[in-house]
């Protein structure tokens, strides 16, 4: 089953409150009409919307369900081993780019295991699918802060420092992973390119510096912008429900993708720390 044919049959998704789970969903909403009923803090707490009662009827996103008949499409669980990853497979309900690559919970499986995002994710799929993603240009910068859209996107799960130092090989491999998966479309090559864009800002002095140097000052250009990135996520990771709504719309207005009108709250007598 494509992604497509899964939100064709159920276009009610559940997202994670992180700023992954915030802008797949609106990126969800934006290309294949789906519906936001819910959120989860990826914790201890799920929150639907009235009418919406069943925890495992509806598509969960950047988030990791065990139940077999729960939808998910996230990144995070690398299986315990062969059987499990088969399990995983067999369930038919679940995908991710740890499935898809075959990360086993191993020495070199765990090493290896996809360093990004859930939307980069679903960015390379859609794209494989005939789905073609414009994003806008990620120099753009986010309304009321100092990041633009490109810093935000690349927030992710530390995709920019896995990709600019951290975990440098492991990430080049996933990016080409993510460019033959899109069929080399513009929306994955220009988020490779901006990263390349902030190399761009440090190589200049690169001749002048010693390699222990050149990395420190990348370094501390990336811990910059991610310090920058941090001071902006307070405002889009809530608490609950009802300030979701009010943030989910102040990143769309900021990324140029529409919401869902969907408004979601907590079920009638629905309180942490219990699942509702």
């Amino acid at each position: 089953m494509t992604l497509r044919e899964l939100f064709q049959k159920n276009p009610n998704i559940i997202i994670n409150t992180d700023i992954d789970g915030i802008i797949s969903g609106i990126l969800l909403v934006n290309y294949l009409g789906c519906r936001i009923v819910g959120f989860t803090n990826s914790k201890d707490t799920v929150w639907l919307a009235d009418g919406y009662d069943d925890l495992y009827k509806h598509v969960y996103i950047d988030m990791f369900v065990t139940d077999n008949h729960a939808h998910c499409v996230d990144q995070h669980i690398v299986a315990v081993n062969d059987s499990h990853q088969q399990d995983i497979i067999q369930s038919g309900t679940k995908f991710s780019p740890q499935i898809d690559g075959n990360r086993i919970f191993t020495d070199w499986g765990f090493k290896y295991k996809y360093p990004f995002g859930t939307v980069q994710y679903i960015i390379a799929t859609l794209e494989s699918e005939g789905i073609s993603i414009s994003l806008p240009p990620l120099d753009t910068p986010v309304p009321n802060s100092d990041i633009t859209i490109g810093d935000l996107i690349h927030r992710v799960d530390d995709a920019m420092k896995s990709s600019l130092y951290a975990y440098e090989e492991n990430a080049r491999k996933w990016w080409n992973w993510l460019l033959e998966r899109s069929g080399h479309a513009q929306s994955i090559v220009d988020l490779v390119g901006y990263l390349d864009s902030i190399r761009e800002r440090v190589e200049p002095d690169r001749n002048n510096r010693t390699t222990k140097e050149y990395r420190e000052k990348l370094e501390k250009t990336v811990e910059g912008i991610k310090g920058a990135t941090k001071k902006y996520s307070p405002r889009i990771s809530p608490a609950g429900p009802e300030t979701a709504v009010s943030r989910i719309s102040s990143i769309s207005t900021g990324i140029s993708f529409p919401t869902s009108s969907t408004t979601s709250r907590p079920s009638e007598g629905c309180s942490t720390p219990r699942i509702c």
